[in-house]
């Protein structure tokens, strides 16, 4: 039994909390309306980092290098299905769909053809009335890198690789493992049952060349900016090894 405690007066909050309502915004709003200050994102970058058709938007029109992409409503796919996929099929396959507000790779799933393509998008719209379809990006190799600061001050980390044997980081990569606390194929056991984006397997640093070092740092930075994002988040990045081209994909405030 642990003694009864009651907190009476709160210095700072770390919003260390996962998903709607406390990831968004709605948590950071709560806190800015009654006045106690909290670590990361304001209200807005909070916003716009959850939602990803928000989040592409802005660094869109701020020219960072990204995949080609497309977003509807689950309303307009059942008002006129035909016209949505006809919209999304401009891209190439194989794409990726996602619910647009959602984490964890939730709902997610890769098409190579158009029965693949209805079957994800049925499944996404369970999740969110938004949905992003994505081109894939082919030789993949996924990377990402941390952010700290403000729009006045950016300090980058380390990039580091993550290790996956699916097309994407799946929620059980992320999640699950082997059911023994430990991803298969990784080198070093992790302790409990749920340990987010720590159970994944990886390679810090990430093995790409000096060129592509640069551009990720250089961009990650521009994307914080962009979004006006503060405190620390990390920033995923997509990278085709044959072209040795990057893509930005998303940023993750805390606790991502």
């Amino acid at each position: 039994k642990f003694p009864r405690s009651i907190v009476t007066d709160i210095d700072i909050v770390f919003p260390v909390v996962h998903g709607t309502n406390v990831e968004d915004g709605g948590l950071q709003g709560y806190l800015q309306m009654i006045g106690v200050p909290f670590v990361g994102s304001d209200v807005y970058a909070s916003v716009v980092g959850q939602d990803k058709v928000f989040m592409k938007d802005i660094w869109k029109n701020s020219k960072l290098p990204m995949t080609d992409y497309v977003w509807f409503y689950d309303v307009d796919y059942k008002q006129d299905s035909e016209e949505v996929i006809k919209k999304i099929e401009k891209l190439k396959y194989p794409v990726i769909v996602k619910p647009a507000t959602t984490g964890s790779s939730v709902g997610i799933a890769v098409c190579s053809n158009r029965e693949e393509l209805i079957d994800a998008i049925d499944d996404s719209i369970q999740y969110d009335k938004k949905i992003l379809v994505e081109e894939v990006v082919q030789n993949l190799k996924e990377v990402n890198i941390a952010v700290m600061g403000n729009y006045e001050r950016q300090k980058v980390s380390e990039i580091e690789e993550v290790l996956s044997g699916n097309k994407f980081l799946t929620y059980a990569d992320k999640y699950i493992g082997d059911g023994k606390g430990k991803l298969k194929g990784a080198k070093v056991p992790m302790r409990g049952t749920s340990k987010g984006m720590a159970s994944a397997n990886r390679k810090l640093p990430a093995d790409i060349n000096s060129k592509l070092r640069k551009e990720v740092e250089e961009v990650a930075v521009k994307a914080f900016k962009a979004l006006g994002s503060s405190g620390n988040s990390r920033i995923d990045f997509l990278i085709d090894t044959e072209k040795d081209k990057v893509y930005i994909n998303e940023i993750n405030s805390i606790p991502g």
